[in-house]
């Protein structure tokens, strides 16, 4: 299972030039991703159901592999016992579900950290610039 949350940087496309090409900027960046998906990640197992061990177990984070890596991935593909549904969609998605949008509202949570941590890769790419001049 996962969740689409869709993320608009006006500035990015922009940023994204400045990075290809540049061997300077690309950890900064990596490392920024990385932290953001371990951040939604602990936040994702913080919210999970109780007696959730299989959805936490099944969690999984992930940044591309790409030199300059353009996605970060959290998701969970447990299933119940019989292996007859995604069991964390059931939690997500069904009306009569008590933790109905976990997953989601775990995203929505983890995405007002995001900011202060691009604004950290930001820095340190301004001063890797600097020092290359």
């Amino acid at each position: 299972m996962s969740e689409r949350v869709s993320i608009t940087i006006p500035q990015l496309p922009a940023f994204l030039r400045l990075l290809r090409g540049n061997d300077l900027y690309r950890e900064p960046w990596r490392e920024a991703l990385t932290t953001i998906v371990k951040l939604t990640e602990q936040v994702a197992i913080s919210r999970a159901p109780m007696h959730s061990g299989a959805t936490i177990s099944h969690l999984t984070s992930k940044v591309s592999a790409r030199e300059l890596p353009m996605y970060a991935l959290v998701k969970t593909n447990a299933r119940n016992p019989r292996n007859k549904f995604l069991y964390p969609k059931l939690i997500e998605y069904s009306r009569h579900s008590p933790r109905a949008g976990w997953f989601r509202a775990s995203f929505l949570a983890a995405r007002s950290s995001w900011s202060a941590i691009f604004d950290h890769a930001i820095d340190k790419i301004g001063a890797i610039w600097s020092r290359s001049f």
